[in-house]
């Protein structure tokens, strides 16, 4: 389950405590910064990290050069091999059911599966997509794997109508913040990202 908060921070407290007793015991939220004050005496939080969420139109894509291995589409019957990759990533979203978009890729070096891009949300009638589980196996990083499949999912959604591409990445994860803008994505805002604990007594919300 994940609480997205949005408006005032007194506004946010005051509907967090009158739904406290119905909310989720460990929810993930993503939340504006300035609403962890909104948490105070109704959840513990630990290892909360900032986000930044960029954004990409289509006419502002940049797609990277060809790379000299080859990207490959991923299907039901890859799930195992996806899964072992994302081992390496416990903290992913990845669900088999993804892969009914039919847009995750895939790069393969010598024969292993090392690079994976996907997408959280596709919405076709919108134009939307959104991109999500992009992952290198940590032995092939630094090797523009994740750039070249994040380019070839990126010209495929457009290729099938998809009009603005967005994302969530890490704001400390530099290099992967250097890829994204290099394909032509931008800074859209910032929020935070991370598990919280129900309190069970409550302070006084105000």
């Amino acid at each position: 389950p994940v609480v997205l908060t949005y408006g005032q921070v007194s506004a946010v407290r005051r509907t967090m405590a009158a739904f406290h007793s119905t909310l989720p015991d460990r929810p993930l939220l993503h939340i504006q910064p300035h609403h962890l004050l909104a948490l105070d005496g109704l959840f513990t939080a630990d290892g909360l990290q900032e986000m930044l969420r960029m954004g990409c139109q289509a006419e502002g894509f940049t797609p990277a050069p060809a790379h000299e291995h080859k990207v490959e589409r991923l299907t039901h019957r890859h799930t195992g091999e996806i899964i072992d990759l994302y081992h390496f990533y416990p903290d992913n979203f990845f669900e088999p059911a993804q892969l009914g978009t039919g847009h995750y890729y895939g790069i393969r070096v010598d024969d292993q599966l090392v690079s994976v891009a996907g997408v959280h949300i596709l919405g076709r009638s919108s134009g939307v997509a959104v991109l999500g589980n992009i992952v290198t196996h940590p032995d092939f990083r630094m090797r523009g794997l994740s750039t070249a499949c994040t380019s070839y999912l990126c010209e495929q959604l457009l290729r099938e109508g998809s009009q603005v591409l967005a994302l969530n990445v890490q704001r400390n994860n530099h290099s992967a913040v250097a890829v994204y803008e290099k394909l032509g994505f931008r800074y859209h805002d910032t929020y935070i990202e991370g598990f919280v604990t129900r309190l069970t007594v409550l302070r006084t919300a105000s």
